[in-house]
């Protein structure tokens, strides 16, 4: 499972345009902080900031400065991200883990892999998702050490994880709630708080000196935006348990086993579980038993379910049996990410790749079931479970979605040519990296705009009219027009001037996939759509 995901990350890695829409995005902060510009200024037509703390741009920044500032660069620091995780998964069950401990670390790693594709293939992205997630388990792996060296550690990695994505922080609570149950005083639990509140609002405070509106970009815009309800259930409880769901159901009868201490009862479901796995996983396959959305939801909803029964003995457990052990620590973190994840699916344009730490955490706990179960029949039902979890996992990985093509290298070539001879300022709002590419500087990428200028209770709310106000004032000398064009007045003001006839398949490999397709300019310069140079209709 591991080798078949790094396999389409490889090919991946060195495609020198977006995998995903906001990438292009993402580095244009990166080329900001090398080229010494504010990253949070008011929002204008010439530069909109994400709604991310400046962490990952520093550090693509840093690197870029050694290594030159590209799209493969930044990927690489995602693996490093992804190397971190499994660094974290892996001490936790050599130093902590209980009974067949490797196979509890094999088993989680593997797990994880296989909610690559469900969690939008972002581990190799030029994004902060990666790095956020593997400072948060290392944090993790440490804050459980005995050592006061260690645990300081680490909260200054939970701190590094905030700094790439703000709610993180979200996981300093249970980790220090459950240290202080565990220690049953305040030693550790105060180390890792003070060092981990330390740096993350030291650094914010120097951010907000610096920036006063970066306070604004992280806290006051994302508040604006309105939940969708669907989205947190039942989307969320769904999309975590689908993917995984084999995995999911022989997790909860081993936890059961253990939560009830009657491991006949686990044989017994175990056994008639075991019948609706196969049947599922043949239906699955295309066997023509169920239709395949049927199979998805009926996999989503039974894992699902009992999962959520499974979860509420282990806290029923918690609270009677607490004390002097790890287990508030993981249950509340555990619980902590799926209500992080299901708040941030909910919000306006939140993506898969928010499930990202949950899935790490279902990952931990099937490791663990893994490592702990006993008895024969149990510990072959397992085996039975994760080995078609796998399969079908390798099986239905789609690679040939995922994995961009030379022709499609070869249509991003052509689009960086034809950008290069135009003038600028160029604004290319569903990929501003290729205006770097082509040699202009980079405008504000569509997501950052809408972030902002789609919210009226937002903190501008004026800034729609301010990109309408600069398209009739043709502020832009050349627009790199999408698939699906962006309006702000652009429709209005601007015509295009080349169709660049980019075949459908040139489309980011995950997430929105929109494309870049026309190049358009101000209709004041004196043609239009009929009559551009060079284009007959």
């Amino acid at each position: 499972m591991v080798l078949s995901v790094a396999a389409v990350m490889a090919q991946r890695m060195g495609y020198p345009y977006d995998l995903e829409w906001m990438e292009g995005g993402q580095i244009t902060h990166a080329w900001r902080v090398s080229e010494g510009r504010p990253l949070y200024p008011e929002p204008g037509p010439e530069w909109i900031p994400y709604i991310y703390p400046p962490g990952h741009a520093w550090l693509m920044a840093a690197v870029g400065r050694v290594a030159g500032l590209s799209l493969p660069v930044g990927r690489a620091l995602s693996w490093f991200g992804v190397g971190l995780t499994m660094t974290g998964m892996v001490w936790l069950f050599a130093r902590h883990g209980t009974g067949r401990r490797w196979v509890g670390a094999v088993v989680a790693v593997a797990t994880w892999f296989c909610c690559y594709s469900a969690s939008g293939a972002f581990l190799d992205l030029v994004r902060p998702d990666a790095l956020a997630l593997g400072s948060l388990m290392v944090a993790l792996a440490l804050a459980v050490e005995k050592h006061p060296g260690l645990v300081v550690l680490g909260g200054a990695f939970l701190a590094t994880a905030f700094w790439f994505k703000h709610p993180m922080a979200a996981f300093g609570l249970p980790i220090v709630v459950g240290l202080w149950i565990r220690d049953g005083h305040l030693k550790s639990a105060g180390l890792f708080s003070v060092v981990a509140a330390g740096l993350g609002l030291g650094l914010t405070g120097l951010q907000a000196a610096l920036e006063p509106e970066f306070l604004t970009y992280i806290v006051a815009v994302p508040a604006s935006h309105d939940i969708i309800g669907y989205r947190v259930i039942p989307l969320t409880p769904w999309e975590l348990a689908s993917p995984i769901s084999m995995v999911i159901v022989a997790s909860s009868l081993v936890a059961w086993g253990v939560i009830s201490e009657d491991w006949k009862s686990l044989t017994r479901w175990g056994g008639i579980s075991a019948i609706g796995v196969v049947a599922a996983v043949m239906a699955w396959a295309g066997m023509g038993l169920v239709p395949p959305r049927i199979t998805v939801s009926l996999l989503g909803a039974w894992s699902g379910t009992l999962g959520l029964l499974v979860g509420l003995g282990l806290l029923w457990r918690t609270a009677r049996h607490g004390r002097g052990t790890t287990w508030p620590l993981f249950v509340g973190v555990g619980v902590v990410a799926v209500a992080l994840a299901a708040w941030m699916r909910g919000h306006v344009g939140g993506f898969v790749n928010v499930y990202l730490p949950a899935f790490a955490m279902l990952a931990l706990a099937s490791g663990w079931a893994s490592a702990t179960v006993r008895g024969s029949f149990p510990t072959g039902l397992v085996g039975v479970a994760l080995s078609a979890q796998f399969g079908f996992s390798m099986w239905s990985l789609p690679s040939e979605r995922l994995v961009p093509s030379a022709d499609q290298r070869a249509e991003g070539d052509r689009i960086v040519e034809a950008l290069r001879t135009r003038p600028g300022p160029v604004w290319s709002p569903v990929a501003p990296w290729m205006a770097v590419q082509a040699g202009h500087e980079p405008g504000p990428h569509l997501i950052a705009l809408w972030d902002v200028a789609n919210h009226p209770d937002g903190p501008w709310p004026n800034t729609r009219q301010r990109f309408e106000e600069a398209a009739a004032a043709g502020y832009w000398a050349t627009v790199l027009q999408g698939r699906q064009s962006v309006d702000f007045g652009l429709r209005a003001y601007y015509h295009r001037t080349e169709r660049l006839e980019v075949q459908r398949s040139f489309r980011p490999r995950t997430g929105w996939r929109n494309a870049p397709a026309d190049i358009w300019g101000p209709a004041s310069q004196g043609f239009g759509e009929r009559d551009a140079p060079g284009h007959e209709r």
